[in-house]
């Protein structure tokens, strides 16, 4: 470990992009959620608590991982999280795999040494796919791994062109496609730049709050942070914005991502008033079709298990939360914890 040094960075302003994209662009998860301008987006929206970003490099001064984390105090406990956890569906520290295990390693030797305090350091939504998975146990004793969030998605290459057409065009949603082109002049739009999707974004609100009774964007705070979202990832082309609009009225909205070949399914609203037409579904079906033309390999539907998504998905990934404790009482009790949730699942899977 001598070998590898953890720089301590005061703010996003002091790393260098291109050295973060570089360790990324080798890290075994790679989401818009892993973008430098997410974690920094994020931050600069959240930023009430003390931020730990930290840098591994080798002694050649080479940068190997980057773990953009914060402290915070819940319930009494202090805990250390990473900051793209708090807005993305997957996270993950970004570690290039050949240092993955070594970089590991130094950070928890780091953070144990200057925080002795936090009872947990928490790692959520960690996909699959993360070779946290199977370094972290290995390197630190007291670690514990549970399930998280299962994400359905759509592989289009795991499908044949016959399967696919008939999970976008089945009777069912030709028929709710059908119903929308006869009420008006039907017309669907994929937006990335900012300047021409900015003057969406009120009736985007709008339609968002009319639909949901508990939505974010009654607070002026969330509003400001999707408007930023729209600036900052839409200057980079990663951020898509789709337009359903008959006769030239937005009656359903999606905000979503395109990074890495995947596409992401992020926010969706309609207008509640065109209800009765399914424009969501409709939006969803364009939404995928829309990835497969551009060359998308994967539709995520992110997140959540609505029995929505499964009309569509052929594959659930699931996240799974990483748990790290200092101290052997509280390591002891969340393991026994979890060994009595097991055993409750298992009882109910024989009492059938």
């Amino acid at each position: 470990m001598s070998q590898y040094v953890v720089q301590r960075l005061a703010s996003f302003d002091d790393v260098d992009k291109d050295e973060w994209d570089a360790v990324l662009n080798q890290s075994s998860v790679q989401t818009v959620f892993q973008l430098y301008s997410w974690n920094r987006l994020v931050w600069e929206e959240h930023g009430c608590d003390e931020l730990i970003l930290l840098a591994v490099r080798t002694r050649e001064g080479v940068a190997v991982a980057f773990a953009p984390l914060f402290l915070t105090e819940k319930n009494g406990r202090k805990i250390i999280q990473m900051i793209t956890a708090l807005r993305g569906d997957y996270a993950d520290i970004l570690l290039n795999v050949m240092h993955a295990k070594i970089s590991i390693q130094v950070i928890l030797s780091y953070i144990f040494k200057e925080y002795s305090e936090p009872s947990i350091f928490l790692l959520e939504k960690i996909p699959p796919e993360s070779s946290l998975l199977s370094i972290a146990p290995a390197v630190y004793r007291k670690t514990i791994i549970t399930d998280g969030a299962v994400c359905p998605s759509l592989i289009f290459e795991t499908e044949t062109p016959e399967s696919l057409s008939k999970k976008i065009n089945n009777k069912k949603m030709r028929y709710y496609h059908r119903r929308l082109v006869k009420i008006g002049d039907y017309n669907i739009r994929h937006l990335t730049e900012p300047e021409v999707i900015r003057p969406y974004l009120k009736s985007f609100f709008d339609q968002h709050i009319s639909r949901w009774a508990k939505t974010p964007f009654l607070e002026k705070r969330e509003r400001d942070f999707y408007t930023s979202m729209v600036d900052t990832l839409g200057s980079s082309k990663v951020l898509i914005f789709s337009v359903l609009s008959i006769d030239e009225k937005p009656v359903g909205f999606h905000l979503g991502f395109g990074f890495h070949r995947r596409f992401i399914w992020y926010k969706p609203t309609y207008d509640i008033e065109y209800s009765k037409y399914s424009p969501g579904l409709v939006l969803m079906k364009e939404s995928i079709q829309y990835a497969l033309d551009s060359g998308y390999t994967e539709f995520d539907f992110a997140a959540g298990d609505e029995s929505y998504k499964e009309r569509f998905a052929n594959y659930a990934r699931q996240n799974h939360d990483i748990s790290f404790y200092t101290g052997e009482w509280n390591y002891f009790l969340e393991r026994s914890k979890c060994v009595l949730v097991v055993a409750k699942q298992h009882i109910k899977k024989l009492l059938g």
